[in-house]
C-alpha cells in the first residue's frame, strides 16, 4: 500500500479493528462502531475504511493478473469470505431483534 501498511493490514478484520482502536480487543461491535462512526463523517473512521477500499482494489487486482498469467479467466473471486459471514450474522441478528430494518 502506498502508506506502507500490508493488505492485511489495511483489509482484515483484526487490522481494521487495530486501527480503529488498538486498546480493544477485535470484535464485530468495533467494526460497528468503525462504520458508525465513519457514516457521521468521522475523518480518522473514513480514511480507515478509503484505505481498506484500496487494499480491496489491489488485492482484486493482483488475483486477477494471477490468473491471467497462468491462463485461466475465473467467473468470480471471493475475498473476505469469513468477513462476509461475520457481518451477515450479525445483520440477521439484528434484523431479529428488530435494531435493523430490512
Amino acid at each position: 500500500m502506498e502508506n506502507g501498511d500490508s493488505i492485511e493490514e489495511c483489509f482484515a478484520l483484526s487490522g481494521l479493528c487495530k486501527k480503529w482502536n488498538d486498546k480493544k480487543p477485535k470484535s464485530i461491535e468495533l467494526l460497528n462502531d468503525l462504520f458508525n462512526k465513519a457514516i457521521k463523517k468521522d475523518r480518522i473512521a473514513m480514511q480507515i475504511l478509503e484505505d481498506a477500499g484500496k487494499a480491496f482494489h489491489l488485492l482484486i487486482k493482483s488475483r486477477i493478473k494471477f490468473f491471467e498469467f497462468e491462463g485461466k479467466y475465473p467467473e468470480k473471486i471471493v475475498i473476505g469470505q469469513r468477513k462476509g459471514q461475520i457481518l451477515n450474522k450479525k445483520y440477521i441478528n439484528s434484523l431479529r431483534l428488530g435494531n435493523i430494518s430490512p
